[in-house]
């Protein structure tokens, strides 16, 4: 972390330490032999970073070494081959193209000027069936972000053998994934990880994946997937992806949780796919989560739900599922559109029909406006201060900031009502 320095001589020949700018520089090298002092004839070039990049979409004055706005980059390859460990790489208002993959192994922050919605990186794909063109990065560092960046039009990596975006260990935060499409692999956005020694190491927080397409047989996480107990994802909008059909094999949910990881607080709504149209847990946990108007469309596909579909040893808390269709099911009043697998998954969840002795039976939620997409109950709800308080709830929010717990106790779901439903009089 310190700046670069080097021993030169004044003009009388005294010697003098001084810091070096960023720049390209050659070492003139000497070796000592037994004591014999040689030249090294071969010139050694190095170069020397700022640890801030700047991009933006346009600029007559780029130049080298892109620290500050009024020199900042264009290309965005240029600017990324001076990324090292610590940097922070700021991109401008606008869009982006993105020609490469990348895997992000050190610690470094990815991020936007002004926020997602104006600062879009754009791989290049716009057909499902177009050749792979880019995916966008790998996050294989606990300190590795991406935060504040609309990543749109990506596609599956040949090199990393990645979805869209990768995590081994890293973050993406405030982001919004949408129109990638997806032909080989499991989730749009792809998180792997069993570390959990300082917490999740892979974690999707605040993020709203949408508008993404996946046509493959018998792949899971049409917008996200999630393996291993070192994997979070928490407080996403997940809507309006789409999987496939694909001969007589499935994609199983918009999200699909595995082998220990862990969804908090999202929204999985407008979904399609194959089998499991909304929310896919197999031996994970999935806690206040609302899924809703999801759809499963191959009347061949098991496991099928329209909604949830979860095996025994899954936790299914807290959850509230609702309006799902499912291809496989004649019964409108079948369970299974909402919440399919094994009853000893679910706990505390608002259904529309009775799913074991663990769950609430909601004849209504009281959504605001479901058919423009407000999922937020109403005062009046039945799952209003009806969950099973959690310790993660502690200090947490709800999917818009409010506080986990608002009132008597937590709502099922993934948002806290903000009020008692009731008539006020004003009396003057």
């Amino acid at each position: 972390g310190r700046e670069p320095t080097a021993t030169d001589h004044d003009a009388a020949g005294e010697a003098f330490t001084r810091t070096l700018p960023p720049g390209v520089y050659k070492v003139n090298a000497r070796a000592v032999i037994g004591g014999e002092e040689y030249a090294v004839t071969d010139v050694i070039p190095f170069t020397i970073s700022s640890l801030k990049i700047f991009i933006l979409p346009t600029n007559p004055n780029a130049r080298y070494p892109y620290d500050t706005w009024e020199i900042a980059a264009t290309n965005v390859e240029s600017a990324f081959e001076l990324a090292t460990s610590g940097s922070v790489v700021t991109f401008g208002d606008g869009t982006h193209l993105i020609y490469k993959d990348r895997a992000i192994n050190v610690p470094m922050t990815i991020r936007s000027q002004n926020g997602a919605a104006k600062t879009i990186l754009d791989g290049g794909r716009r057909d499902i069936f177009a050749p792979h063109v880019s995916a966008f990065f790998l996050l294989n560092h606990r300190q590795a972000t991406v935060e504040g960046l609309t990543l749109a039009n990506g596609g599956n990596s040949k090199d990393l053998g990645i979805s869209p975006l990768g995590i081994k260990a890293g973050r993406l935060v405030d982001c919004v994934v949408t129109n990638c499409y997806n032909y080989e692999l499991n989730g749009t956005v792809w998180l792997s990880s069993d570390d959990t020694s300082d917490g999740s190491a892979a974690v999707v927080s605040n993020c709203v994946i949408a508008g993404n397409k996946m046509r493959v047989k018998d792949v899971k996480g049409v917008g996200v997937f999630a393996d291993g107990a070192g994997c979070l994802v928490a407080n996403c909008e997940i809507r309006n992806n789409r999987g496939v059909e694909y001969v007589d094999a499935g994609n199983h949910g918009a999200l699909a949780l595995m082998n220990g990881a862990t969804a908090v607080n999202c929204l999985v709504a407008g979904n399609t796919a194959c089998a499991t149209g909304g929310l896919y847990v197999e031996g994970a946990k999935a806690y206040n989560c609302t899924v809703v108007s999801n759809e499963s469309t191959m009347a061949t596909s098991t496991p099928s739900s329209g909604g949830i579909w979860a095996n025994a040893a899954s936790e299914v808390v807290n959850c509230l599922s609702w309006g799902n269709v499912s291809a496989t099911i004649t019964d409108p009043a079948d369970v299974r559109l909402n919440a399919g697998g094994s009853a000893d998954a679910y706990r505390n969840c608002a259904l529309p029909v009775e799913r074991g002795a663990k769950c609430v039976v909601v004849a209504d939620p009281c959504f605001r406006n479901a058919a423009k997409g407000n999922y937020n109950i109403r005062g009046r709800s039945p799952c209003t201060n009806a969950a099973e308080p959690m310790d993660w709830m502690t200090g947490a929010t709800d999917l818009k900031g409010r506080p986990r717990t608002l009132g008597e106790g937590p709502d099922i779901g993934c948002y806290e009502s903000t009020g008692i439903y009731g008539t006020a009089i004003l009396l003057k």
